[in-house]
């Protein structure tokens, strides 16, 4: 009785995967959704596997019922061998089809990862140094296809993991790492993909288009939507920012000096974003990494009477329009969040981001503000003391505006300490290189 029973749920179970499977590879070339469901969810019925369009469910139970037989097909197959002929690419498609549902189960399954390292470098040596001549039918270029192929594929459902709502692959360095080596490793052939009229740069997010030289840019602008939609899953991801700066210092190193070429495209994208996420300090972190590349324009003026900047130079600096956007903003809806008064004490204490007497403008507003808040907060206090004074003390609301008010007060008094002690003076004679009182 106990044997019929293991075997038709290891048939059972066989079926979950291979349905699994077939979906996956049917949709290779696009970014799906895939959610994980309570093993009991009504909806599921005795389907293994819910669809619609590029969304995809699959309960707890049926997942680590595929994850069983995924590990099986995965550990008792051959070794890779040292080169995958290109013609035969298919023959380890098995265990490649079984590394998606083990890191689907695992994100931090590391032997899967490799093993998806392992087969694109054997593809890609058995291209290099084939030694037969390719035939008429299927030359170079369809082997060099192939290889495409695979690496646009990879990348997709990378994608996959890092997008979907789940609990764990958002901020898995496993995978982020794994996408980074793909991409610094065949970024050739992610280049030929988004180039060549196969239509795929709508494969992994990247759009086409029609010259060449943008290409970098719009890599790096699809990575960043793809760093942004995860961080909007998990606040404050690490991983997923980390990638962001690996990414963009290797695209610095390639010979198409992404700095200027994206700067300002690229910092209107993350400052948009963190304003919208201001208690994400790894977005923010992020932007002061690349406003770091943007260096400030010496003709740029501020007028502290109407807190609007100006320039006598039409092409202002984008770091100088980013940050006093940002300093408004955090003034007008007193923001308490230690991230964006990290990104305030450190762009106005570098002189690597404004020049001194713009910081110093802005600082002097900015204590003349905060006095007349300091006023008005302890007035405040007065006036609601004195009308509760014979009555049961203070409601929910005053009591929660007061604690606000002083946050905001201890917050800036903070951040003015703090640049107080960090400040960085211009190169000028040593007499004049102190801080602003």
């Amino acid at each position: 009785m106990s044997s019929m029973l293991q075997e038709e749920e290891s048939s059972e179970a066989s079926i979950i995967y291979k349905v699994l499977t077939e979906h996956l590879h049917t949709h290779r070339s696009e970014i799906l959704e895939i959610e994980i469901l309570p093993s009991n969810f009504p909806a599921l019925g005795n389907r293994p596997i819910l669809h619609d369009g590029t969304s995809l469910a699959i309960s707890k139970g049926n997942l680590v019922k595929a994850f069983v037989v995924a590990r099986r097909v995965f550990f008792d197959a051959s070794s890779l061998p040292a080169k995958v002929n290109p013609q035969e690419e298919q023959s380890h498609a098995h265990q490649l089809a079984a590394t998606r549902i083990l890191l689907l189960f695992d994100p931090e399954h590391l032997t899967a990862a490799n093993f998806c390292k392992q087969y694109l470098f054997a593809l890609q040596k058995s291209i290099l140094s084939s030694s037969s001549p390719p035939t008429p039918a299927e030359g170079s270029e369809h082997q060099s296809s192939i290889l495409v192929s695979v690496v646009h594929d990879e990348l997709s459902f990378l994608s996959s993991l890092l997008t979907s709502p789940l609990a764990r692959h958002t901020k898995s360095p496993t995978l982020w790492y794994h996408r980074f080596w793909v991409l610094q490793n065949f970024y050739a052939e992610i280049r030929a993909g988004c180039s060549n009229g196969a239509g795929r740069g709508s494969r992994t997010g990247f759009q086409k288009t029609e010259l060449c030289r943008a290409q970098q840019e719009e890599i790096l602008a699809s990575e960043l939507d793809l760093v942004m939609k995860a961080g909007e899953k998990h606040p404050k991801n690490y991983y997923a920012w980390l990638y962001a700066r690996r990414l963009f210092s290797f695209l610095n190193s390639q010979s198409l000096n992404p700095v200027h070429a994206v700067s300002t495209r690229i910092i209107t994208k993350i400052h948009t974003w963190s304003l919208s996420h201001p208690s994400d300090t790894s977005g923010w972190s992020y932007m002061l990494y690349l406003l770091s590349f943007s260096p400030f324009a010496p003709s740029y003026h501020f007028i502290p009477a109407s807190s609007t900047p100006i320039s006598s130079s039409p092409s202002i600096s984008q770091n100088i329009s980013m940050t006093h956007q940002t300093i408004n903003l955090l003034c007008t809806f007193h923001w308490s969040y230690d991230s964006i008064w990290a990104f305030f004490r450190t762009v106005l204490a570098s002189k690597a981001y404004l020049p001194e007497p713009v910081r110093r403008d802005i600082l002097t507003r900015i204590v003349a503000e905060g006095k007349e808040e300091d006023v008005r907060v302890k007035k405040r206090e007065q006036n609601i003391d004195h009308e509760h004074k014979d009555g049961d003390g203070k409601d929910v609301d005053d009591a929660t505006t007061e604690a606000m008010n002083r946050n905001r007060m201890i917050m800036m008094k903070r951040a003015l300490r703090w640049i107080e002690e960090h400040w960085e003076p211009e190169s000028q004679p040593e007499s004049e290189q102190q801080a602003p009182a």
